[in-house]
């Protein structure tokens, strides 16, 4: 079902950007955390919504996204080390993780190695996600006009070998895309 809506929300490439406000990107299956992200920021930012890391990764080579709402578990699989290897490529971007896993160790791990910028447990709760969302937003903002805080959020490469290789495999798809005349904004830059 959420791949059908899915398929109904997205546009042909190459996608415009709209002239309003900043992109937020929700990669969840849950129809539910998309509505209540896009009710909340729908009139000054862009929503876009997504299911699996695959489509994820075109908007990203393709958009500027400054922030990502993300399930760890996704449609293909588990978004814990794209999450890390997208703040490795997108130092800017700044991820709120949403999910029902309760595995501390995981969502520590994110927060030191990606700097995750919130963790929300699911159930979704619409206050908390639109407090998260509001800080998030103006933490990129501060970001964009402060370069020196830029230096202060990049992240490490991650030593463990298998992480390496997802990584390296997924920082290769987003080349190949950007090769492929789907790149814009941030994803132009030199991967590291």
């Amino acid at each position: 079902m959420a791949v059908k809506l899915e398929k109904a929300n997205v546009s042909t490439f190459p996608m415009p950007v709209r002239a309003r406000g900043l992109i937020c990107l929700v990669l969840d299956e849950d129809v539910a955390v998309y509505e209540a992200v896009r009710e909340l920021l729908g009139e000054q930012h862009q929503v876009l919504w997504r299911t699996t890391m695959a489509s994820a990764l075109t908007v990203l080579a393709t958009q500027t996204v400054a922030v990502l709402v993300s399930e760890l578990q996704v449609a293909d699989g588990d978004a814990s080390i794209l999450i890390k290897t997208l703040k490795q490529q997108y130092p800017d971007l700044l991820t709120i993780v949403n999910t029902s896993f309760k595995d501390t160790q995981r969502v520590a791990s994110l927060i030191n190695q990606a700097q995750v910028f919130r963790y929300l447990p699911k159930p979704l709760r619409k206050g908390l996600l639109a407090k998260s969302l509001e800080s998030t937003l103006a933490r990129y903002k501060q970001l964009q006009d402060v370069p020196e805080l830029k230096q202060a959020i990049k992240v490490e490469v991650s030593q463990d070998v298998q992480e390496k290789v997802v990584s390296n495999k997924i920082a290769d798809y987003l080349a190949r895309l950007r090769a492929k005349g789907f790149g814009g904004g941030a994803a132009t830059q030199v991967l590291a």
